[in-house]
């Protein structure tokens, strides 16, 4: 079967790395700009090289696992993940950081129920 919109492996990863930051961060980018001095250029220059440092680290994450027929699922999983966290902390306001990700991993079928 022959794709419809092939892209290059580059091309992918540069499409996932670009949807992941424009639509997942932001609440991050809003909270950023509110805490930024606009006075002087610092600020925009600031917030510029911060979302391009955060791009670069996403794009470079992706192309490392960016595998021929594996990377769309990856990618695709990571897609639905990043919507389903910015949906809970857009929505009730909370911060996933690294102790609830270990809490959520470390729970068994005995504390579920």
């Amino acid at each position: 079967m022959r794709a419809f919109f092939p892209l290059a492996s580059g091309q992918f990863s540069l499409l996932v790395a670009s949807v992941l930051i424009l639509f997942y961060n932001i609440k991050l980018f809003s909270t950023l700009i509110q805490l930024t001095d606009f006075s002087h250029l610092r600020g925009p220059l600031f917030i510029a090289n911060f979302a391009c440092l955060l791009w670069l680290l996403t794009f470079t994450l992706i192309s490392l696992f960016n595998f021929p027929r594996l990377g769309k699922i990856i990618a695709g999983l990571l897609i639905i993940i990043a919507a389903m966290v910015a949906y809970f902390m857009d929505a009730y306001g909370i911060l996933i950081h690294r102790l609830m990700i270990q809490n959520l991993v470390e729970t068994d079928v005995r504390e579920v129920g």
